[in-house]
């Protein structure tokens, strides 16, 4: 099964990525950095721009999908943020706050699944002349949720079960 179809550069090709987002995407995986989540000047711009967030330039996205009566999509940020998902869901709502964004847009960004993940694999910062340097191991963990469907299936361990439901 071929997952990654295409790359796509936000400046360059923003027109035909809104497209994709809006009417063919099922998944969203984000991989921005730590800081890819921090708010920035740009936010406030009512158009999509480079210089924005990570979280803004999403917002925007999934404005322009809702505007296409595209339905929810599973949104599966890999940022080293505790509870990844839950923080990109809040930064998008407040974004669609200070945006002004109507009723209608704001329930279709709650209606999103909004997935806490991490990933575990350390790359060095660039090293010269050999580049970077990455462990040989590599660790994707997905909170499960209702409704949580994956571009391919993912076998679950018997000796290490997938959950999020706590026992207390």
């Amino acid at each position: 099964m071929q997952v990654v179809k295409r790359r796509l550069a936000f400046s360059a090709d923003y027109a035909a990525l809104e497209r994709i987002v809006a009417t063919e995407a099922r998944w969203i995986v984000s991989n921005t950095a730590d800081r890819g989540f921090d708010p920035q000047p740009a936010d406030s711009l009512p158009r999509p721009d480079p210089a924005q967030s990570y979280p803004a330039k999403l917002y925007h996205l999934l404005a322009a999908r809702h505007l296409a009566g595209g339905g929810a999509l599973t949104i599966l940020p890999t940022e080293l943020v505790a509870r990844n998902g839950d923080v990109l869901r809040a930064r998008v709502m407040d974004i669609a706050r200070e945006q002004g964004a109507d009723a209608s847009l704001v329930d279709a960004l709650s209606q999103h699944l909004w997935v806490n993940s991490l990933v575990d694999r350390i790359v060095s910062q660039e090293l010269q002349p050999a580049g970077a340097v990455a462990e040989p191991y590599a660790l994707w963990a997905i909170e499960d949720q209702p409704g949580l469907s994956m571009p391919r299936p993912i076998p679950r361990s018997r000796s290490c079960p997938i959950s999020n439901r706590s026992s207390g």
